[in-house]
Formats: C-alpha cells, sequence, structure tokens
C-alpha cells in the first residue's frame, strides 16, 4: 500500500475509533429507518410512481431568472422533448410526460422583500412550494409575454403539428414559401435587389431625386454571419453606426430611409417577403398576429388556454380572456369551472390597487428595512474582550462559524466589544451556541443577539425557515479547530443549556493574546463529510463554498430525505465529540441573488414621522397579504393533481435600481399532500 493510501486508511480508522458513540449512534438511526422503510414498502408500491417534479441546482437558486427563462420551463412542460422542446438552461422537470396542465399566478408590484417582511403569514407559499427563486423585474406584460413567446423551432414540433392538424391551405400557397421552400435559409438569401430596390422606390445612388441622400459605405459582399439590424425613422446617427457589411432590417424600410435621406444597398424587407394573393402588403400588425406563438401551438393542439384578471392588452384572442373586477370574483370564477384550462394564467391586482399611491417609493424603503432586518438577524454582539483585542483577531475567532461579513469594535463602554455580522443565519446561530461562555484569557466572552423591535419574533421565524421545503432535508455544518472545540466545550452554558464539560486527557496549547493556534485541524471535504454523515442516511450533496485557492470554512449536507436531517441533529452531541458543530440549515438558497440586487443603504433614523407612516402601512398590508395566502392556497388546492403551478411576485424596477421579485414552483400532486 502507498504511503498516502495508508495515511488515509489510518486517519478513518482513527476517526471511527475516536467516537464510536456516534457511529453506534447512527447505525441505530438507520436500522430503525430501514425497519420503517419495509414496512412501508407495500403501502408505497400502492403509490403513483414516477411523479413530475421540479428541482434547481445550488448553483442557479442563487441567480435570478428572467422572463425568457421562466417561459423555458413553461414550454418544456407543456410541450416537453416530444415537442422538440429542450430541459430549461436553469432548472430540470422531471417526469414531464405526466404533467397534465400548468398554472400561472402573476401578482403584480409584490417583490421578493414583501415575501420575507410577511414571512410567517404567508404560509403557503413557504410550506407548498419546495422551489423558489429570484424573479428579475421585467418592463413587458408578463402575461402578454408568455402567451405570444415563441418555442424554438424544431422537427418534432412539426411532425407533432402534422399529426395534429393540417395546415391551412393558404399557407401551402404562401408567397415565401413559393419563392424560398421550405428548408431554412440564411439572411443573404432575402436580400433585396438592385431591381427590386427600384422598383419599391427605395433610395438607390445615382437615381433622380436622391442626389441630397447621404450613402453607407456599404461592401460588396455579404455573408449569413454579418450583423442585422433593425430600423426606424428615429435612429438620426445610423450612419456613423454601421459596419460596413450591415444588413437593414424592417417593414417599408424604404420610407424611413427617405425620411433619414440615406441609401443603404443591403436590405431585408419584411413588408415584400410576405404579400397577399395580388402582391398588396399586409400591415407589420397582422404580421405579427400570424407568427405561431405558444398558446397557438398548445391551441392547434387541441390543448385550452386561458386568461383570467383585469381588463389587459393581453396577445390572446378574446375568447380566451375572462375579466373581472377583483381578485376574490376571478378566483371565485375559475374555481367554478368543471375543468381547468391546460394552460392558465391568473393576474392578481388587489395588492397593486392598494399600494398605487408611491408604490415605488413605499417598496424601496421597505426593501431597505427587510435588508436591515436580515442583518440584525446575522448579527451578534460579543465581549468582553483584552484590551488589546483588535478586529482582525475578533474575525478570526467568530469565523470557525461561518463566514464573517463585517466586524465592528464597540470600544465605548468600560470594557471592549464586538459587533459581528456574519454574511448567514447559520453562523450568527452557532455563534450563540458554540462561543457563548467561550474562555479567553482566563474570563468568559458573552454571545448575545441584538435587542430590537425587528427581532421579536425571531425565534418563530428562525423555526419556519429550519422546515421551510428549502431547506426541510439540508444541514449547516462547521468543523472546529481541537483548540476552539476545547475552549468551547468547558464553557458553563450556552443560552441556558448546559454544554458537555471539557474533555479528559485534554492539553492546553500555548495561548497567544487569548487565542489558541490555528492547527492542527482536518479541512472540510467531500469525503469525510459522506463518511461522517452517510451513516445518518443517503447524503445527495455536499456544497463546500470557498473561494478560489481557500480552504471551506462551512458545508451544506443535502440528504435524501429530511429524516436523514432529523438522525443527525439527534447525534448532534456526538459529533461534537469529532469536532462538528451542526444546525438546520436556515438561509434561503436564493437569498444571496436578491441581496445582490438590492441597495445596501439604510432608511434614515430618527424620522418618527416617517416611522409611524412605515408602520401604520404594514399594519394595513398584514392582513392583505393574509388574504393573498389564503386565497393562493384555495387556488392550488382547486388545481388537479400533477399541474404546474408557478406563482410570479413581479417585483419592479425603480430610480435607484430593480427591485426582485420571486418566482415559487411547485408541482400539484394529492399523494405529497398540502401542508
Amino acid at each position: 500500500m502507498e504511503p498516502s493510501a495508508a495515511a488515509a486508511t489510518s486517519s478513518r480508522k482513527k476517526r471511527r475509533n475516536s467516537s464510536p458513540a456516534a457511529h453506534g449512534e447512527a447505525k441505530r438511526f438507520k436500522a430503525e429507518r430501514e425497519d420503517e422503510g419495509a414496512t412501508a414498502t407495500t403501502a408505497a408500491c400502492a403509490l403513483p410512481s414516477r411523479l413530475p417534479r421540479v428541482s434547481v441546482p445550488l448553483d442557479r437558486l442563487q441567480q435570478p431568472i428572467t422572463l425568457n427563462e421562466l417561459t423555458e420551463l413553461l414550454h418544456f412542460a407543456a410541450l416537453g422533448r416530444t415537442g422538440g422542446v429542450s430541459q430549461p438552461s436553469w432548472c430540470r422537470l422531471h417526469h414531464q410526460k405526466n404533467v397534465k396542465g400548468v398554472n400561472v399566478v402573476i401578482v403584480e408590484d409584490l417583490s421578493q422583500s414583501h415575501f420575507y417582511r410577511h414571512y410567517l403569514t404567508l404560509r403557503h407559499l413557504r410550506t407548498n412550494y419546495s422551489s423558489r427563486v429570484t424573479f428579475t423585474p421585467s418592463p413587458d406584460n408578463v402575461a402578454s409575454e408568455i402567451f405570444s413567446s415563441e418555442v424554438p423551432k424544431s422537427d418534432s414540433l412539426s411532425q407533432l403539428h402534422k399529426e395534429n392538424s393540417e395546415l391551412p391551405k393558404a399557407l401551402k400557397y404562401h408567397p415565401v414559401i413559393t419563392k424560398f421552400g421550405t428548408q431554412r435559409r440564411g439572411l443573404t438569401a432575402y436580400l433585396l435587389t438592385q431591381e427590386e430596390m427600384v422598383g419599391s422606390h427605395y433610395p438607390v445612388k445615382g437615381l433622380p431625386g436622391f442626389e441630397e441622400f447621404a450613402s453607407t459605405e456599404s461592401v460588396d459582399s455579404v455573408t449569413d454571419s454579418s450583423p442585422l439590424y433593425g430600423l426606424d425613422c428615429e435612429m438620426a446617427k445610423l450612419k456613423a453606426l454601421l459596419p460596413r457589411d450591415a444588413v437593414l432590417v424592417g417593414h417599408s424600410l424604404n420610407s424611413d430611409l427617405k425620411a433619414l435621406k440615406l441609401i443603404h444597398r443591403l436590405v431585408i424587407d419584411t413588408s415584400l417577403l410576405y404579400r397577399k394573393e395580388f402582391g398588396q402588403r399586409f400591415k407589420l400588425k397582422i404580421l405579427a398576429e400570424m407568427i405561431l406563438r405558444f398558446a397557438d401551438i398548445l391551441q392547434t393542439l387541441g390543448r385550452s388556454v386561458a386568461f383570467s384578471g383585469k381588463r389587459s392588452d393581453v396577445a390572446l384572442d378574446l375568447s380566451n380572456q375572462q375579466w373581472h373586477n377583483s381578485d376574490k370574483e376571478m378566483l371565485a370564477s375559475f374555481r367554478r369551472q368543471t375543468k381547468c384550462p391546460f394552460l392558465s394564467v391568473l393576474q392578481f391586482s388587489s395588492f397593486s390597487d392598494h399600494l398605487k399611491p408611491c408604490v415605488l417609493q413605499r417598496q424601496q424603503q421597505q426593501n431597505q428595512r427587510v435588508c436591515a432586518n436580515l442583518r440584525d438577524m446575522c448579527a451578534v454582539f460579543a465581549g468582553p474582550f483584552p484590551a488589546a483585542f483588535t478586529a482582525k483577531e475578533v474575525k478570526r475567532l467568530f469565523r470557525c462559524c461561518g463566514p464573517v461579513r463585517k466586524i465592528k469594535m464597540l470600544n465605548t463602554a468600560v470594557r471592549v466589544h464586538a459587533e459581528v455580522e456574519f454574511k448567514l443565519l447559520e453562523g450568527a446561530r452557532l455563534a450563540l451556541k458554540t462561543l457563548n461562555g467561550y474562555s479567553l484569557q482566563g474570563q468568559s466572552i458573552k454571545v448575545h443577539r441584538p435587542v430590537n423591535e425587528s427581532l421579536l419574533d425571531l425565534d418563530l421565524t428562525l423555526d419556519a425557515l429550519a422546515s421551510d421545503p428549502l431547506n426541510a432535508s439540508h444541514l449547516y455544518a462547521v468543523k472546529l479547530k481541537p483548540s476552539v472545540a476545547e475552549c468551547a466545550g468547558s464553557s458553563a452554558k450556552v443560552n441556558g443549556r448546559t454544554l458537555d464539560s471539557q474533555r479528559p486527557g485534554a492539553t492546553s496549547s500555548k495561548i497567544t493574546n487569548g487565542l489558541h493556534p490555528a492547527k492542527a485541524s482536518d479541512d472540510l471535504s467531500e469525503e469525510t463529510l459522506r463518511e461522517t454523515f452517510g451513516p445518518f442516511g443517503a447524503v445527495e450533496i455536499v456544497v463546500l463554498p470557498a473561494k478560489p485557492g481557500k480552504r471551506a470554512t462551512h458545508a451544506y449536507i443535502k440528504f435524501g430525505s429530511s429524516e436523514g436531517r432529523r438522525a443527525a441533529l439527534s447525534s448532534s452531541e456526538h459529533l461534537r465529540t469529532e469536532g462538528y458543530v451542526i444546525c438546520p440549515s436556515l438561509t434561503p438558497p436564493h437569498l444571496p441573488s436578491w441581496v445582490a440586487l438590492t441597495t445596501t443603504s439604510v432608511v434614515a433614523e430618527g424620522d418618527d414621522e416617517e416611522s409611524t407612516h412605515t408602520s401604520s402601512q404594514d399594519q394595513e398590508v398584514e392582513p392583505m397579504m393574509g388574504k393573498l395566502d389564503r386565497r393562493l392556497g384555495k387556488l392550488f388546492r382547486f388545481l388537479p393533481d400533477d399541474t404546474l403551478s408557478v406563482v410570479v411576485l413581479l417585483g419592479c424596477n425603480s430610480a435607484n435600481g430593480p427591485l426582485p421579485g420571486l418566482c415559487f414552483m411547485e408541482v400539484k400532486s394529492g399523494s405529497r399532500g398540502e401542508k
């Protein structure tokens, strides 16, 4: 055996022997679960198999999605690979063939900050949707864009159309088909010839009437890869901007070029490509309606589509739209249907009507308050420290619990204290659990939460986050250095709970300015984590966040089920003897993408009138959020099983930057049931 392999084997044996009780406890939980699983096997066979579900990779949960990416999911859910549509680029819809319908709810003028400001109130949204991702606000009409979105062309989709409906006879003799055929061709095939430009009254160099027109420096040859530019008559500086091989495309471009007094030889004119039987030109609006869109494809396949909401300009046939005066009326009408449309889009707007006055200003202020509250939840106060203690030394001590965002030394008191702000909620929780009572130069430091109004319900919020579907099977873990574990283990109490006493036989190490040397600790690795936590249940994913070239200081462990996490948490004291400190995952994976898009400024303090108004508005909004959540719950229960349910809080754009929205996704299944 090679030396490295022997060392690794020796290390593993040492870890197993160091805490047999921990592994014994893990095996006991695993045996109990296997017995329960064997008992439930017969019953499980009766349940539907291959249930459709949505999953989002961790790296994509930490990035916002756009409207185009949302439509990718809707296209795949409705058409699948049979329709020639690929899996979305940012998520996975498993067992798409078993999806029976798609329902999208659009909630106007609500942002991600509204969700976390009223997190405890929005029980349905936070408990019944297992996927949640930040949504980038869109300036477009979202409902209209969903129905009119263009589905990627494919041979499979063409075949699907052919099997389900005959092409209109007029299409067989369409002038574009007649002239250019059905095969895909490059842009050079559609360029106007010199004769066609003259015949269509384009400005052409050398012809009378165009002597004062400026001419672009067009090259003689152009390729299918040449840049393509849309044109309108407001582009006054066009000549200076265009490359020499640029191709202009538009509808009746001769009028635009005459208005600009410009001559350009490389042109594609859609009004000349698409013409009626006797050569008359179509209006651009009519051409746009003739392009096959998402809703058209579904209807061609015999699948119903519908929009419900206030009257708005939606790109859908009026016969498929239902307009209502209120959300309550809309929901009641939708639930009276005997059969749900295959694709339904419902637009909730009552909340928007309530917030219309100064909506952007109020939302910006709320966004700042929620971010400030989040920072409070990630912060702890600690001390007293030795007189010469520095911010660097405080950070060195507290980073064992997780990444530290900021240290603020508080030297105004008689003794030295510090405010420690972590990047993650788990960091603050483990600091309270691990470092409260930490022995430093012969005295204990105290670690406690800030005390302010925003944290009055913190315990309820943290419990809800721990049981959030996004975190239900996730565990947060750090591995303490032996020196830190020794001092932390000797503390008398942590939050009123007695900890393990100092381990027998532990030897004291040299202390520099109160801190033990940061040595002799196994780095976190996927191999050791899987080996340590595998006995509690199947470990699906181990995530070790770390900057390039840096070692990971914490880890996220995703079990195959919540039972694995429960078993590990029940053995937390035994795991501590191996240096591991754990807690349930609390920080929603998508939160960094929201914080990154959000301004870091804090609402100005001292304006009592503004604070009173804000508090009054929050009291008005709270019952409305509860009513919205109950209505969404009623809608969700009404949907047939195996329906993809998507709820989008649109967010909005402001002068100070975007206020990100939030997108919830879940495939409803009767076997899972609603919580």
